[in-house]
């Protein structure tokens, strides 16, 4: 696939219609500017035009984020008119399918109102065919969905600024979203979607009537919560692994300490076994304190209250006593008067003896009544088991309040306090020694690990009764599909899916497991491509099950990532994992970079530039500064006859700037 031509309409800085012709005769495009003239617009651009709302809203990924607000701000300043207009187009060739345009226009007031969208796509210049019952709008979005996947080209469109900010401890979370789409599972994914859209149906068709519109709300809660659970587990992970990279880095200043208070004082040696302890004893009090938070506390901020008497519970019990023995009686009296059959002389009413029956019913009902109304409003619907019952839990609860709960508090605080103390001296002793720094950061780090443990704990319990729930459902919908005959076609069918999704999901993990070792050979090409270190290296894996790399280095014990990296080294891992994601993807994208090399020494500029980016992707789009090709990296990629198109990215006022097609020997 190529990228053939992007075009902007009254876009950010680009005021009415610009077009950035993006396939020439070399591989790499090269788009230029000063910094802040519309680079990032151009990276916004391709993400708009592919995916819309959801592009943006991925690249931004900020909390709150509002398209509409930010679609208004992007129309150009200098653009009058009450109605705003804000387009993009992409037009691209498909080696299979040919020629693909897909265009977004927005339209809105500038005074406010909503947004509206128009999306086209055409292939070879005819728009999509529409099913009966489809919108326009929704066959193009489907199309691009399946034709080029959302997790797929966020992976090609890639800001190099960006990568500093990665953390590397939790890597394989950042590109194992797209990693599986790219290298082939989205197709068994899309695959498992539709056998638990089978299996649905097939089960809805089993059940009685009468509890299909319970079964609707059980699949639905049942896919909310393997939703919810996939999101619990990857946040799970990820702060697993924060958990491990911090407590790693915590024993190698721990280490630190005691070897330097070794050699120049005994004291801090001392201090920091004393430390240790201390903070094993805190470890162990938190434990106690979270489960009497989450067992006791509750109790004491509803309002229990700490004698069961001050809800008048004594007085409840002689009341329902009382109830239950005018109960017995009054059911024999209605006993006795249903059998009664007074003379017509001697009958003191005129009324029929049915009528003479009820009155004396209503009664002794009415008598009850007040009795009943008599009790606690907080006990008139329990038994007196139930009241027992209710006293014997009262008193556990009384008892873990007053003793393990107080215990536990007190405990805690003490255990702290002795944390608190022994890390000061810690810390003035690491001063005197002239380790104040390290000592500084290990209390800080020692800090941070104590909330990620309790973060941990607190994860792994949520996701427990998310699991327990899930089990439930299942069990529920289970029981209903026992309701059909065992032999029966739907059930025969249900087992068959069954069958299927076994063998599907244990394709996957295989699939996944054969794909790591091209990974790593992917992964260790573009990082030779790219580091002076490259010699250095002894060895690159990469996890078969989350993708996330390691690489041995002379001189360093253990991951080498593990390391505080440099931007320039976290830039390099990053480009390193897109260089292996572009061999190896099923689909061939451009690749499109915005700001490559803004962290990199000249010496590593002129690595990435002569050796990597050229041989990154058979289209490659470079957003660069000045800066990026300077120092003849520019006339170097002239020479090596890698270089295409030319675009010169221009301001022409305050607010505006133009795409233009010019040799950029000038601007390097």
């Amino acid at each position: 696939m190529y990228y053939k031509e992007l075009r902007i309409v009254n876009f950010k800085r680009f005021a009415g219609v610009n077009v950035l012709p993006l396939h020439g005769d070399g591989n790499v495009t090269i788009i230029a500017a000063k910094n802040g003239v519309g680079k990032t617009t151009v990276l916004d651009a391709f993400n708009l035009a592919l995916h819309g709302s959801k592009g943006i809203k991925q690249r931004y990924n900020k909390v709150g984020f509002k398209f509409d607000d930010w679609i208004k701000k992007t129309h150009n300043t200098t653009v009058q008119g009450e109605d705003c207009q804000v387009g993009v187009q992409l037009k691209l060739f498909d080696s299979v399918i040919g020629d693909v345009m897909i265009s977004r226009d927005y339209w809105f007031e500038r005074e406010g109102g909503p947004v509206d969208m128009e999306l086209t796509v055409r292939i070879n210049g005819k728009p999509l065919s529409l099913e009966a019952g489809e919108s326009k709008h929704n066959i193009a979005q489907r199309w691009i969905e399946a034709f080029i996947p959302l997790a797929v080209s966020q992976r090609f469109l890639f800001d190099g600024e960006k990568l500093p900010d990665i953390d590397f401890s939790i890597l394989n979370e950042e590109l194992k979203s797209g990693l599986d789409d790219i290298l082939g599972q989205h197709a068994i994914q899309q695959l498992n979607k539709h056998l638990n859209s089978i299996m649905k149906s097939t089960t809805k068709q089993m059940t009685p009537e009468d509890d299909q519109n319970n079964l609707d709300d059980w699949f639905e809660e049942l896919e909310n919560a393997r939703d919810e659970k996939e999101i619990m587990e990857a946040e799970l992970t990820q702060h697993v692994l924060l958990l491990e990279a911090n407590e790693s880095r915590s024993q190698s200043l721990e280490n630190m300490l005691i070897s330097k208070g070794t050699e120049e004082g005994e004291n801090l040696g001392k201090i920091r076994s004393d430390q240790a302890v201390a903070a094993a004893k805190l470890a162990g009090r938190r434990d106690e304190l979270i489960r009497a938070v989450s067992e006791s506390i509750p109790f004491i901020i509803a309002g229990t209250p700490n004698e069961l008497n001050d809800w008048e519970i004594e007085s409840a019990k002689r009341k329902i006593d009382e109830l239950e023995s005018e109960k017995a009686a009054h059911k024999m009296i209605e006993e006795a008067v249903k059998k009664l059959k007074p003379s017509k002389k001697k009958r003191p009413y005129t009324t029929s003896l049915k009528k003479y029956r009820e009155s004396i019913l209503s009664q002794l009902k009415s008598e009850l009544e007040s009795t009943d109304n008599d009790i606690s409003p907080l006990f008139q619907f329990l038994s007196k088991d139930d009241i027992n019952s209710l006293e014997i839990t009262h008193a556990l609860i009384k008892e873990d309040i007053t003793y393990k709960a107080n215990s536990a508090v007190n405990d805690a605080i003490i255990a702290l306090d002795n944390h608190e103390k022994l890390s000061s001296l810690m810390q003035a002793e690491s001063e005197r020694l002239g380790l104040e720094n390290i000592a500084k950061e290990y209390k800080e780090l020692s800090k941070l690990v104590a909330n990620l443990r309790v973060d941990v704990v607190s994860r792994k319990s949520d996701l427990a009764k998310l699991s327990a729930f899930i089990t439930e459902i299942e069990e529920r919908i289970i029981d209903l599909q026992s309701l059909t005959e065992k032999d029966s076609k739907l059930n025969k069918r249900l087992e068959s899916i069954l069958q299927i999704r076994k063998i599907i999901i244990e394709y996957a993990t295989q699939k996944r497991a054969a794909l790591a070792k091209p990974l790593e050979n992917g992964f260790s090409e573009g990082f030779k491509l790219l580091s002076r270190k490259a010699s250095s290296v002894k060895s690159v894996t990469v996890s078969p099950t989350d993708y996330s790399p390691s690489i041995g280095m002379d001189g360093y014990e253990g991951n080498w990532l593990d390391r505080d990296l440099s931007a320039t080294e976290k830039q390099h891992v990053g480009l390193s994992m897109l260089y292996a994601i572009c061999k190896l993807s099923r689909i061939s994208l451009p690749v499109v970079v915005d700001t490559p090399v803004s962290r990199m020494d000249k010496e590593h500029k002129g690595w990435s530039v002569t050796n990597f980016y050229p041989q990154l992707s058979h289209q490659v789009i470079v957003l660069t500064t000045s800066d990026d090709l300077s120092d003849g990296l520019f006339e170097e990629l002239i020479e090596a006859n890698c270089v295409g198109t030319q675009i010169l990215l221009e301001e022409t006022g305050p607010a505006t700037a133009i795409a233009k097609t010019t040799n950029l020997n000038d601007f390097f």
